[in-house]
């Protein structure tokens, strides 16, 4: 990821802070979120998940509670140390890292999820 981008996507969470529409679209979005995954998620709770972005941590709340109801374990990982901030200030019980998909600080077969 170049700083360029690693500016944008650290700037786009900030965005999606604002009240009023945001926040509706935000509750919108979460309930989109956790239908779709409620469709694909296995019918027992899982032992580890790993979500790969914390944008959504960074702005909102029902969709990170969902998620972590469905796993023991839920790691989330993110790029942008300015997103990874907002999501601890949102919520501080989350199991942050700072990783790229594309290079992931795992041993294959951790998780039994990944979202």
């Amino acid at each position: 990821m170049t700083n360029q981008e690693e500016n944008t996507w650290g700037e786009f969470p900030r965005y999606h802070q604002d009240e009023g529409f945001q926040k509706l679209w935000r509750t919108h979005s979460d309930s989109v979120n956790i239908a779709l995954l409620i469709r694909w998620q296995p019918v027992n709770q899982t032992g580890s998940l790993l979500k790969t972005d914390l944008l959504y941590e960074a702005v909102s709340d029902e969709l990170s509670s969902w998620i972590n109801s469905q796993a023991k374990k839920v790691f989330y990982i993110d790029t942008s140390l300015e997103v990874h901030q907002m999501a601890q200030c949102h919520h501080s019980h989350l199991q942050t890292i700072g990783a790229d998909v594309r290079s992931l600080p795992f041993s294959q077969g951790t998780f039994d999820g990944i979202i």
